[in-house]
């Protein structure tokens, strides 16, 4: 059935095929839903000059001189003379050049490939779906096709709402991520008002701790910083109060403070509260982990007890050297972040050894450290900071991004380093 209703057809300029439904007229340049994907379905390619039927052929002549006029008077956009014509000559003639493509906007249309709808999400997907919030099933049902449609004030595991699934309209129940995802959608204030509401839920935290720290909330038109974003600081500097046992919560505290730090305007502000005891005390939080593994030797299987740092202890040391590293941007608090985050930072370098992100973060906070501060300076190399650049070097010889940062933070560890001066070479041939 779908075969007798569209015809396949070669679009020269564009280097595409298209199809022609033949009852409606309408084009498309997808393939028809029911076709399938497999070439034994694919339909014959048509030509525009056998598309003409016999009337067409035998009013031609009649009409030509009705088709000529309207080809002197042709305009890209003249869709609307086109239907009008054809209403006169009581045929159509929208395959004689180019038939009309008729597009629709709206969640549910797809990007298509190529020259035609490229960077423009034009091209029809289905055309039986309507606008998002117009999609009702056959019971008359209605879902929410984007999360910021969804009412965020149902219930937590409470009754099912209607959602839209693909194709179909499911009844499933409001989960943590589904909250979060349409509190998300509403802006910073919205996902710290449901991490209040649901404060004692440590699904809704962490889902709402990971949604802030992928957010860029700026400074306001004055230069300073948003209501939004002292309020982030101060929920979670409370959830690493009250969640001080979970580490997954914890670890993603930590990088929604250094996603917060990235703004000028928030590392002023966050200079005002007391978030220095608050890093020292999680990124000292780092762990090793035991797993017992089987592996097959010569003489059999043997079961082998294997150490290693665990997954949020790597996060720890990633988001604590990365927000250490925001915060001693600014030449007027680096003398202090410096004081107590360089043994941090060497500390989880050490810790995490084999972990090429933690090496790569700890030694751009380091460099900021140093950087025209000199008792930072003398204090890194007293505590053998060069010793531990060299060791990474060694160890992470393929990584290009590491070893330059690497090779810069060594730079300035010489005697006159500190001082911005990085025109020291460092000679690496004989590593």
């Amino acid at each position: 059935k779908i075969r007798m209703m569209f015809s396949k057809y070669y679009d020269e300029d564009n280097f595409l095929f298209f199809f022609v439904n033949e009852r409606t007229g309408e084009s498309q340049w997808h393939r028809p839903i029911g076709l399938g994907a497999s070439a034994e379905n694919d339909l014959p390619e048509m030509d525009f000059s056998s598309a003409l039927t016999l009337q067409q052929q035998e009013e031609e002549g009649k009409e030509e001189g009705a088709i000529e006029e309207y080809k002197e008077n042709e305009d890209p956009q003249g869709y609307d003379q086109v239907a009008n014509l054809e209403n006169q000559l009581g045929f159509q003639i929208s395959a004689v050049k180019h038939p009309p493509f008729k597009f629709l906007a709206g969640p549910y249309c797809k990007r298509t490939k190529g020259k035609p709808g490229r960077n423009v999400t034009r091209a029809l997907g289905n055309r039986k779906l309507k606008d998002s919030h117009e999609v009702l099933d056959k019971h008359g049902r209605k879902a929410f096709a984007n999360p910021k449609e969804m009412d965020l004030d149902v219930e937590l595991y409470g009754p099912d709402v209607s959602a839209l699934d693909g194709l179909v309209i499911r009844e499933v129940p409001a989960e943590p991520y589904m909250l979060m995802r349409a509190s998300y959608e509403r802006g910073a204030m919205s996902i710290l008002d449901t991490m209040e509401r649901y404060k004692e839920n440590r699904h809704v935290i962490l889902f709402g701790i990971l949604s802030l720290g992928k957010m860029a909330i700026v400074e306001t038109a004055d230069g300073v910083a948003s209501a939004e974003s002292e309020r982030a600081m101060d929920v979670i500097m409370k959830v690493c109060e009250d969640w001080k046992e979970n580490m997954a919560i914890l670890s993603a505290s930590l990088g929604a403070l250094a996603s917060l730090s990235d703004n000028y305007a928030n590392r002023i502000m966050m200079n005002e509260k007391k978030w220095m005891p608050l890093v020292v005390k999680l990124m000292k939080m780092v762990e090793t982990e035991t797993s017992e593994v089987y592996i097959r030797f010569s003489d059999g299987v043997k079961k082998v007890t294997m150490t290693s740092v665990s997954r949020h202890s790597r996060e720890l040391a990633i988001n604590g050297s990365k927000f250490l590293f925001n915060m001693s941007c600014d030449e007027a608090n680096r003398e202090y972040v410096a004081d107590s985050g360089l043994p941090l930072v060497t500390y989880v370098m050490k810790f995490c050894s084999e972990d090429p992100t933690v090496q790569h973060y700890g030694c751009l906070a380091l460099y900021n450290f140093v950087y025209r501060n000199e008792p930072a300076h003398y204090q890194a190399n007293e505590e053998g900071i060069l010793d531990l650049l060299a060791e990474v070097l060694s160890n992470f010889g393929g990584d290009d991004n590491l070893r330059k940062a690497c090779k810069r933070t060594i730079a300035a560890m010489e005697p006159e380093g500190w001082r911005g001066n990085l025109g020291v070479k460092f000679d690496d041939s004989k590593m």
